[in-house]
């Protein structure tokens, strides 16, 4: 596991390597239904539920990393194997494995190696 920026939440999180996401992924299957569910028997609004609808998954995050400030629809964006490499000029990681240039300073995937 490693700590990096993550572009869709806009905050530096632990990243899953493969390992931890086979781990975790079981938890997060039926995310529909969960959220379903969730707004069924609590009369909430679609926000509420995500945050709150699958606290094994959030215990299974925190057993893992050892990070408690997370919800439920956060851990899908946490994959690291979902981005690319670290960029050597602005440390963050681009967006996609296949990404061309780092969208947080510019600097190509030629210009990274």
């Amino acid at each position: 596991m490693e700590y990096a920026y993550c572009w869709r939440v806009d905050e530096t999180l632990p990243m899953l390597d493969e390992q931890e996401w086979d781990e975790i992924a079981p938890y997060l299957e039926n995310t529909v239904d969960k959220i379903k569910k969730y707004i069924a028997e609590h009369q909430c609004d679609i926000a509420t539920a995500r945050a709150n609808c699958n606290p094994e998954a959030v215990e299974k995050f925190f057993q893992l990393t050892g990070y408690q400030n997370i919800t439920y629809d956060v851990i899908f964006y946490l994959r690291r194997s979902s981005y690319g490499p670290l960029c050597n000029n602005c440390g963050k990681l681009f967006r996609m494995p296949k990404a061309k240039f780092c969208v947080g300073c510019g600097q190509t995937i030629e210009e990274n190696a």
